[in-house]
């Protein structure tokens, strides 16, 4: 009983993207094992969309916003050191 309990804490723990990665292999692995050609395709298709989504939020969204703030932090800068602070 402790270990679902740990489980269930464990799960809280975990950020969305995690989460999200763990559904998609779950998806992945379910996918692979069936027999069902049509729960296959779907779940394949599930766990595939959910890895390709979360690759685009970090290869354009997180990048975008890393290099936005960047570009923010050396353009305040530029000012202190125009104004000789």
């Amino acid at each position: 009983m402790e270990i679902i309990r740990f489980l269930q804490w464990q799960w809280r723990q975990f950020e969305l993207w995690q989460k999200c990665y763990f559904v998609a292999l779950f998806c992945l692995g379910f996918g692979l094992a069936t027999d069902n050609p049509v729960h296959k395709e779907y779940m394949l298709t599930l766990g595939a969309g959910i890895i390709g989504l979360l690759l685009f939020k970090w290869i354009f969204i997180d990048q975008t916003k890393k290099s936005y703030n960047e570009y923010k932090r050396q353009r305040d800068n530029l000012f202190n050191e125009i104004k000789g602070e």
